[in-house]
């Protein structure tokens, strides 16, 4: 087997997949509940461990498995449940998954009695020869619309939207991925370095999470025009600083605007992105000075 890096060729030696054993499990006794659930208690009693799971979410049916685990089934042992995964095939083998797999469910007419499938469980290598690459990827800059142009960017590593808004990243095997923290935030996770493995963001992606102007409020001053709404608003703020640099901003000539109350023991301050919503800011300090003066006839 022939693995080509940039500028280098390595060759690599690999075991073909030794089987370790195989489990036959069989879908009798099955009651009118969750089907999918008594299967995946089968699969545990049978082998101990949850090395495969079915799941039944609205109209789909998710298959996970681990790494060493193959999922066998074909048409002569358990026809009625490929007909409720929507299988058309005569067999179908399940295995190298790297996310969980979904099925279409369709729904099951008759009792399962007398199916079964195969679970095929492979000894776990160590490698032969190790061969260790570091890779510095950047992003090209640029503002991504969709979720999917950004994520086509990344190499070695397999990103995709969540209907939750969240991302799900796959690390292959024998790989650590490092993440900028400006890029880590984005994503939506809260480590930044992840091993080989299936990962769900923390939080949902914000492929806007850039800032290019703050937008300074202030309650006591009289609303003015902005655009084609009244707003109490001191100043807007182009930012072109870079990620955790501070950012300074002087005005050699001062603003004055009228202020609405006569009277007031506190003055709120409201710091916004053009779209209205909140900057947070996770370190460091925020400091504003105003400057009053009479008004003049």
């Amino acid at each position: 087997m022939l693995i080509f890096f940039k500028n280098q060729e390595i060759r690599v030696a690999l075991k073909s997949p030794l089987t370790k054993k195989i489990y036959e499990i069989s879908l009798k006794d099955l009651n009118s509940s969750d089907i999918f659930d008594q299967i995946t208690e089968k699969i545990i009693y049978e082998t101990g461990d949850v090395s495969a799971v079915l799941k039944k979410q609205r109209n789909k049916v998710i298959v996970t498995l681990n790494s060493n685990i193959e999922l066998r089934m074909n048409r002569n042992s358990c026809p009625l449940l490929m007909d409720a995964l929507n299988i058309k095939t005569e067999s179908h083998n399940i295995h190298h998954a790297i996310f969980p797999i979904r099925f279409d469910f369709s729904e099951i007419t008759r009792k399962l009695d007398g199916e079964k499938f195969h679970l095929i469980e492979y000894e776990n290598f160590p490698l032969i020869q190790e061969a260790r690459k570091i890779y510095k990827l950047k992003i090209r800059s640029g503002m991504y619309q969709h979720a999917d142009a950004l994520f086509k960017e990344f190499k070695y590593i397999v990103l995709r939207e969540l209907v939750d808004s969240k991302v799900e990243m796959s690390v292959p095997l024998h790989t650590k991925v490092t993440f900028g923290e400006k890029l880590s935030n984005m994503l939506g996770f809260r480590m930044n370095t992840f091993t080989e493995g299936n990962y769900t963001s923390d939080y949902i992606l914000e492929l806007r999470a850039g800032i290019t102007e703050v937008y300074v409020y202030c309650d006591i001053i009289a609303p003015s025009l902005v655009g084609d709404v009244s707003a109490s608003i001191l100043k807007i703020i182009p930012i072109a600083n870079e990620y955790k640099e501070q950012i300074a901003k002087q005005f050699t000539v001062p603003l004055y605007f009228p202020i609405r109350k006569n009277y007031f023991d506190t003055i709120e301050i409201e710091l916004v992105t053009s779209s209205g919503t909140p900057i947070k800011f996770i370190s460091g300090k925020t400091n504003l000075v105003l400057s009053f003066r009479r008004r003049t006839a």
